[in-house]
């Protein structure tokens, strides 16, 4: 499969930590701490400009299912300090020794991984454990040509990167470095990743409908590798036009040549 991007972008959307939905509210934090006793479970989740924490009791008997479509009930054991999680819990009044206290109570529970990184960890083939960390500061090598390694889950997304490459190295190659493609993570100067979807929505629908058009949800990744660790430079979740036809640059391809023509 073809693993290379760009796309006419109409927006960058955020994710919500805390969000209400008809079924309760849905929080994505990390978890701080677990009681094994009560089945309590605390997280630490964003929310504006501070951090809050939620505590929720899972019920008994509570399962999920794995990625190869096992069923697995899930123990305290697997709540690990620092794994990211997101919660849908309901409140309700109860009477705990002899006192009305509010509680949360867990109805559905996805595990997101170690952090935020862990599907794009996955894509890369590398440990899961293997640090990533975000540092937009951290500029490309200022090498050229410049050896990209790109896997891209969104095929027109991939065409219209390889399209944006052809004319970026033919009109601005000379003057700060052409692009080339690669197909090995261990050659790459560079990485970009798109995946569909967004992780820590709630709801991903593959294509999103509109008076403007047709749209995918995807997630985009630029990363280099330095001093032992995967830093990612830029990072966006975006929708892309499924019906444009022509090459217009979007954000991604606009990223791309302003990080080049950075580079000392």
């Amino acid at each position: 499969m073809l693993t290379l991007l760009s796309l006419p972008i109409l927006l960058t959307a955020t994710i919500a930590q805390k969000r209400t939905t008809i079924l309760g509210d849905a929080y994505t934090g990390k978890v701080v701490a677990v009681d094994a006793n009560t089945r309590e479970i605390t997280i630490e989740y964003p929310d504006k400009t501070q951090s809050k924490r939620l505590s929720a009791i899972l019920p008994e008997g509570y399962k999920v299912t794995r990625g190869d479509g096992a069923d697995h009930e899930v123990q305290m054991e697997d709540f690990k300090l620092g794994r990211l999680v997101r919660i849908f819990a309901k409140s309700k009044e109860e009477t705990i020794a002899g006192r009305k206290t509010k509680v949360f109570r867990i109805f559905r529970l996805d595990f997101l991984g170690l952090d935020e990184f862990s599907t794009l960890r996955a894509t890369l083939k590398l440990d899961s454990a293997f640090p990533v960390k975000f540092d937009e500061s951290t500029q490309l090598p200022s090498v050229s040509p410049l050896k990209l390694f790109a896997s891209i889950e969104h095929n027109q997304t991939a065409i219209r990167l390889v399209n944006w490459m052809t004319h970026w190295n033919a009109k601005d190659g000379v003057k700060f470095g052409v692009v080339q493609p690669t197909t090995s993570v261990d050659e790459a100067d560079a990485v970009l990743v798109v995946l569909k979807g967004a992780p820590g929505r709630i709801v991903d629908p593959a294509i999103y409908v509109s008076d403007w058009g047709n749209f995918t949800t995807l997630t985009g990744y630029l990363a280099v590798m330095k001093e032992g660790n995967l830093k990612v430079v830029w990072k966006a979740t975006l929708l892309a036009n499924e019906d444009a036809a022509t090459m217009k640059d979007g954000l991604i391809e606009k990223e791309l040549a302003k990080r080049l023509k950075a580079r000392k």
